[in-house]
């Protein structure tokens, strides 16, 4: 071996290579102070571990707590050593200083630090933490260094050409990218390394060290424990075609560069280089082997221990743990085969072609949910490949054989599809490397389609797999050739989406917008992606899809097998099979969702008319670009224009800035909402309007430089610069479509959509920027100082004050969304959508409705005349389309629960210069000014009345069950107790109204005339008063009068607080209640569903069942009057003796209330020889899905499904009888 290869380089000796990493910072350069790197830090590595809104109470989980732990762990070495080794004169934080400036920060992270009786982790990882900040000092020394032991192996692997390598990305800690490494004991041999190291790289990317040669080994600090060290190795990959990583060595080298924050305006971010915390420790070595990577190459020996056998056997986990090659395969081919395989297989039967590719459609499934997704959890597992598939499957499920080739008939179906298989499986190791998805071609759409509340979604069932859950999916083949016509491929991409969820639900492209956008590696062709789509449906009505998105989430979670009476078995995550691709991704947005919501601009090709037809629209239909500048000029210009012009005419200053700006928007609606339209229109430079314009409209000469006179040229320049700036305008507006460019682009206005109490009506403005368009209430800002909030909300005010009176007292904030500006090119606004508290001050009475639907269709429509073009509504509104879809978005949850965003301290100064606090301190329990919460409660009232219906319709509710919480019986509610609702949350008047649940929704009685109305609020106050001091037993109460009703709501909430525990258990008691009530009525839906089912398909021919279905039918449009109720539905109270015989169903009813579990769940599905049932637990510690045998009645299915359910629970409790759940 050559000691010349063995290059143990110090720290110290690197600083004059070519890419010089974390060098001592220029002291002329201003260092981020200790508070702003902290928070920086903690916003980009902990936050997105952190519940969006922490609560003392919250007690995390120790995987939460490890999890967070390993990030701050990054923090602290991140600040104490790499921030103070650029910036030495900074204090250097000791734990005590971590802990209280951390918690200060995030209160959030209280309850990770240790309290009485729990393990201190955090407090442990943080003291580590600093101690190993101070070892790394010492590091600098080699011959330090060598006495340190060695803990771990780092391998940076590169492929044979060098220039690119394998990262790992959040394998340590989450959002840095890392090297291979792995754990090893303290050890001095050399073959214990390179096994150690050979076995990092076999199990990230499944190479053999058989194609991998030793460069260079260094010896290198660890990050990961105080005075220890690295082996670290630098490999190479000889097999081009196994090198799954394509992340470029240089741009990695790159990312390491500069500081670690960067300041804008006035506040620090982290940079790049945080992302790569885990690869700092190498950054110079692998440097100062990039520079040298085309001189000759040393390759270092490989030790004989080390490339044995038995590294591949050691540390296995236990097999009784671990389901194997061959249970695995067999549970799959139960669950996804079987169904359709003959139950008595003949050596002769001769499957059809149909038959052929439904069963290799499913075995595909069973190959890749093995070979990849069993493999990844499992990797010492065996890769199958085809002759080890057709060998196994055959012997378990012999009918499998016919679908073999065997004979000379050709067919070879199966066996093409299980090799594709196993290929593409070879091929999603490679895909974890995002630069690997970016070079395979985008093969098909995938859209998870939402409902406007964000929390159910459509999934479809076997429409790919057969019983396998799905996204919709559409390929993109056919498309593709419509890009040789000019369209850009996201446009192409959209209009597929919109067409699969057209097709599968009936939804208008016009009711959706885009979400996020993702690239992600696809199940249906090897070294192909797919374009994911989180798409939101905006109206509630037209969605048809129920299925929670949260319940989805927790199926996907978990192992594919679990074991059952020494029988492995398929858990539910394999039923979302064809989900699992976008899991992680859709987890993450579920975890966004209520925050501010970024809308993806839809491509201008995917939303014209011929995304509805398979033909191009009809160019008749197309206003060109001669009719539509005409048109504009006509609607926006020629009222300022002299009805005869001369060309002595020179027009005032005031008329040229008037006209200049009625130009402006003829500029940006051609160039960009028109053409956004029809893409295929000629995008007008200055020049090309200057001469279009001025043939149309001689008048418009002299407004444009034509004299060489300095005081005219000086005058005249105007319109030019105003027609340049509008055409770079409509250019950098394409841009804006993604939310990463907006955020880097200065806010430059504020802009405010002003609603009513109501949230129907709102205010607009009529040529205040543009003459005869509406707009919203603009006002330029800008932001000087830290609190930029403050002044946009400050500025937003005083526009409001400005335009209406309004004082900010009335006024609550309930979104706020960043919007590219028509005003400049690549600035910002900053929209906000307020309400107004009080009615009677509201004057906009402008419908929010009828303005949406004038903003929607194209800019311009033919008039009768079939020559003349005109321009439509849009036009008017031209200043409110960059709002429009918030608006729209906005619009159709408003009456969602209303979430009030806080006013800043420093936007509502009086003038006087002091703060008002009643607005400051609002919150949703405290009234702001009493004359104004009159108002706005009497108001309110009315409003409240108006919108009750009469006609709502009426539920018998059942009887419920008791229910045990916290140990202690809770005796059920009757649904005719009068209920105290509490302070509803964020509205403005925060008025508390009682709800009587008599079993009707709405049927408040509404008198006529004002003081009846005045009478009822009165009685109603006094009523809840009363009411509320006599449950709560407040102290020392007076009587209340009708005038004087409003509690004293700071004793109020003080008494809620103390009494939180006995709410909160009331509450829930009520949830339960109500689910118990749901769950039943479900059963019977469900009973009558499957016998419809089975009824449809009996019904042709036989005539008798014909006229039954006719007269029973009858009979239910006018049934006989009986008040006996169902026996069937009847629930028994636990306090009244229970029956002498019960069903299943009842007993599985029982140990659920018991327990204080949710009541099970049945789906009942018809079959060819009756029925089957399904039952489902799900819970948070454990979820069961059983299917019960095949019986001649629903009923007695549903009861089959309960006795499968209630073995296998009491199976379970004998097995580990700590895992029940008994509060």
């Amino acid at each position: 071996m050559h000691e010349t290869a063995i290059r143990e380089i110090s720290l110290q000796s690197l600083k004059g290579f070519p890419f010089p990493i974390m060098e001592e910072a220029d002291c002329s350069l201003p260092a981020c102070p200790t508070e702003d790197a902290i928070r920086a830090l903690l916003e980009n590595l902990v936050d997105p571990l952190l519940p969006l809104k922490p609560s003392p109470s919250d007690v995390p989980s120790k995987a939460l707590r490890e999890s967070v732990a390993k990030q701050v762990h990054a923090v602290v070495l991140l600040y104490n050593y790499y921030h103070r080794r650029e910036h030495p004169h900074l204090e250097r934080l000791p734990f005590e200083s971590f802990r209280s400036l951390t918690t200060v920060m995030r209160p959030a992270l209280l309850p990770h630090f240790k309290e009485s009786g729990e393990d201190g982790v955090l407090e442990k990882v943080i003291v580590d933490a600093c101690s190993l900040s101070m070892s790394l000092d010492e590091s600098s020394d080699f011959s330090t260094l060598k006495k340190w032991p060695i803990k771990k192996v780092a391998v940076l692997l590169v492929d044979s050409k060098k220039t690119c390598c394998y990262l790992q990305h959040s394998s340590i800690t989450q959002g840095v990218w890392s090297l291979l490494e792995k754990p090893i004991e303290c050890q001095s041999e050399e073959a214990t390394f390179q096994k150690a190291a050979f076995a990092a790289v076999k199990e990230a990317t499944g190479i053999d060290h058989k194609d991998i040669v030793i460069l260079e080994r260094h010896l290198v600090h660890s990050l990961s424990e105080e005075k220890t060290t690295t082996q670290f190795y630098i490999m190479k990959c000889t097999s081009e075609d196994n090198f799954p990583g394509e992340f470029p060595v240089e741009e990695a080298l790159n990312c390491m560069q500069g500081p670690l924050f960067d300041k804008s305006f006035s506040e620090w971010s982290t940079n790049s280089i945080v992302e790569y915390f885990h690869v700092l420790p190498y950054a110079n070595l692998i440097a100062d082997w990039f520079s040298r990577r085309e001189d000759a190459e040393f390759v270092i020996e490989k030790e004989a221990k080390a490339v044995c056998d038995e590294m591949e056997s050691n540390g296995k986990a236990d097999e009784s743990d671990i389901c194997t090659t061959e249970d695995a395969v067999r549970a799959l081919l139960e669950n996804l085969v079987d169904p359709l395989l003959p139950l008595r297989p003949s050596p002769t039967d001769v499957p059809s072609m149909a038959l052929r590719e439904s069963v290799a459609k499913q075995v595909r499934a069973v190959v890749v949910l093995y070979n990849y997704y069993h493999r990844r959890e499992h990797p010492h597992l065996e890769c199958l490949s085809f002759e080890t598939f057709r060998s196994l499957t055959t012997v378990v499920k012999p009918a499998l054989l016919p679908h073999f080739k065997e004979s000379g008939d050709g067919v070879v179906f199966l066996e093409k599809v299980i090799v594709d298989a196993c290929s593409l499986s070879m091929s999603l190791v490679a895909s974890s490397d995002f630069s690997s998805l970016k070079k395979w071609p985008i093969k098909k759409v995938s859209v998870l389609l939402v409902d406007s509340k964000k929390t159910c979604c459509y999934l479809q069932h076997s429409s790919i797999t057969q019983g396998v859950w799905s996204l919709l999916e559409k390929a993109i083949e056919r498309e593709k050739a419509a890009a040789a016509e000019g369209q850009s491929e996201e446009a192409i991409f959209q209009k597929v989406a919109f067409s699969a969820i057209r097709e599968a639900t009936g939804i208008n492209h016009k009711d959706v917008v885009i979400l996020e956008r993702h690239l992600v590696h696809s199940l249906s062709e090897e070294k192909t992606t797919a374009k994911f789509y989180i798409m939101k449906c905006t109206s509630q009505d037209k969605f048809s899809g129920e299925f929670p998105v949260g319940e989805a989430l927790k199926c996907m979670q978990g192992p594919l097998f679990e074991k059952s009476f020494s029988e492995w078995s398929t858990n539910s995550i394999v039923e979302y099979f064809h989900v699992l691709p976008y899991a992680n991704l859709i987890a993450d947005w579920f975890s966004r969702r209520e925050d501010a919501e970024f809308v993806i601009e839809k491509e201008v090709e995917t939303v014209c008319d011929e995304i509805e037809s398979n033909g191009k629209a009809d160019e008749s239909d197309v206003c060109h670009t001669g009719d539509a500048i005409r048109a504009l000029l006509e609607n926006l210009v020629d009222p300022l224009l002299p009805p005869k012009p001369s060309p002595t005419d020179v027009p005032s200053k005031a008329v040229r800035e008037a006209v200049a700006k009625q130009v402006h928007a003829v500029v940006l609606l051609y160039n960009y909402y028109h053409r956004r339209e029809h893409p295929h229109l000629e995008c007008l430079s200055f020049d090309s309007f200057r001469s279009l314009t001025t043939v149309m409209r001689p008048a418009l000469l002299p407004h444009f430089t034509d004299s060489g006179e300095d005081g005219v040229l000086e005058q005249t320049i105007f319109l030019e610069k105003v027609i340049v700036d509008a055409c770079s305008l409509s250019m950098s507006l394409d841009a804006s479509s993604d939310f990463s460019s907006l955020k880097k682009w200065p806010i430059k206005k504020v802009a405010v959509l002003l609603v009513d109490s109501k949230k129907t009506c709102c205010y607009l403005q009529h040529s205040s920027i543009t003459q005869g368009v509406w707009s919203l209430l603009e006002k330029a800002a800008a932001a000087e100082g830290q609190n930029e909030e403050a002044i946009f909300q400050k500025v937003a005010f005083a526009a409001i004050k400005e335009a209406t009176g309004i004082n900010h007292k009335d006024v609550v904030i309930l979104e706020r969304h960043l919007v590219p500006s028509l005003s400049e090119e690549k600035t910002t606004a900053q929209f906000y959508i307020m309400k107004c508290t009080s009615q009677d001050k509201f004057s906009g009475e402008f419908p929010v409705e009828e303005a949406l639907k004038c903003m929607q269709g194209p800019l311009f429509e033919k008039s009768f005349s079939v020559s003349e073009w005109s321009t439509s509504f849009v036009v008017e509104y031209f200043h409110v389309l960059p709002y429009a879809s918030l608006i729209t978005d906005w619009f159709s949850r408003r009456k969602d629960t209303e979430f009030v965003i806080e006013k800043e301290a420093e936007a509502v100064f009086d003038e006087n210069g002091k703060a008002d606090e009643s607005d400051i301190f609002d919150t949703p329990g405290r009234g702001g000014d009493n004359a104004t919460s009159k108002r706005s409660n009497d108001t309110n009232a009315r409003n409240d009345a108006s919108r009750s219906s009469p006609k709502a319709r009426k539920k018998v509710a059942p009887k419920f069950y008791s229910r045990n919480l916290r140990g202690r019986t809770v005796p059920a509610v009757e649904p005719q107790v009068e209920t105290v609702v509490a302070l509803k949350a964020n509205n403005a008047d925060n008025e508390m109204s009682p709800c009587k649940d008599n079993g009707e929704r709405g049927g408040m009685e509404v008198g006529s005339g004002s003081n009846y109305q005045r009478e009822r609020d009165n009685q109603r106050k006094k009523a809840v008063t009363d009411k509320l001091k006599s449950i709560l037993k407040l102290n020392n109460a007076s009587p209340v009068s009708a005038h004087d009703s409003n509690l004293n709501l700071e004793e109020l909430q003080t008494t809620l607080l103390s009494r939180a525990s006995s709410l909160s258990e009331t509450a829930l008691k009520v949830l339960h209640c109500k689910r118990d009530k749901l769950t039943l009525q479900q059963r019977d839906i469900e009973d009558e569903i499957a016998e419809c089912d089975k009824l449809i398909k009996n019904v042709k021919g036989n005539w008798e069942l014909q006229l039954e279905t006719i007269l029973e039918c009858c009979n239910e449009a006018y049934p006989r009057r009986s008040l006996q109720e169902s026996q069937s539905n009847k629930r028994v109270k636990l306090s009244e003796p229970l029956p002498f015989t019960k069903s299943m169903c009842q007993k599985l009813d029982d140990l659920c209330l018991e327990n204080n579990w949710v009541l099970p769940t049945y789906r009942v599905s018809s079959t060819d020889g009756g029925y089957e049932a399904e039952v489902r637990i799900k819970e948070t510690r454990f979820a069961h899905t059983i299917c019960g045998d095949e019986k001649s009645d629903a009923e007695e299915a549903r009861e089959s499904a309960a006795a499968c359910l209630l073995r296998r629970l009491q199976h379970n409790t004998r097995q580990q009888p700590s895992t029940s759940r008994h509060d």
